[in-house]
């Protein structure tokens, strides 16, 4: 798709482009900062790291994929879950548990009060 993207432009404002295959997200990035090529069209998350190094524009399609990774370590699940906190998702996993925790103890009271075959134990 990103290749395709990148014809459609190049012929629309009639400028010749060549596509160079980099092996790793890395290579890319360092064939950027490098100038070894002018510009790319990917599907690159953005972080913090990357930006230092070059400059992005605003992202052209969102899937709705995110992901978080921890800087430091790869595998570590205190860092996802620290990732986690500070992106505010702990909170809303709580409220969602909360909310269906009471949905359900909702409906098991109901359920118990009108089913006569309900156990009551």
């Amino acid at each position: 798709m990103a290749i395709d993207f990148w014809s459609n432009i190049s012929q629309r404002v009639g400028r010749a482009s060549t596509l160079v295959e980099f092996q790793t997200y890395s290579d890319l990035i360092s064939g950027v900062a490098t100038g070894e090529v002018d510009a790319t069209v990917t599907s690159l998350t953005i972080t913090e790291r990357r930006a230092k190094r070059v400059d992005f524009t605003h992202p052209w399609f969102d899937a709705g994929m995110r992901d978080m990774v921890h800087a430091e370590s790869q595998s570590s699940f205190g860092a996802f879950v620290a990732a986690l906190s500070h992106a505010g998702h702990p909170a809303t996993y709580a409220w969602i548990g909360f909310i269906i925790l009471m949905s359900t103890l909702v409906l098991t009271l109901f359920d118990r009060q009108f089913d006569g075959s309900f156990r009551r134990r």
